[in-house]
């Protein structure tokens, strides 16, 4: 009980409201550059 804390915890996953790409919550989307309610980086279409 001593080291409870220290034990592992999964990942939130969020989804993009742009392209619908898991992202992390409050992190632009590495898909399509979008955070909040707009673009935020322009990316390269590959």
């Amino acid at each position: 009980m001593q080291r409870s804390h220290d034990a592992l915890k999964k990942p939130i996953i969020a989804r993009c409201p742009n392209c619908e790409a898991p992202r992390l919550p409050h992190r632009m989307c590495s898909a399509c550059g979008w955070y909040g309610d707009r673009t935020v980086v322009e990316l390269d279409a590959e």
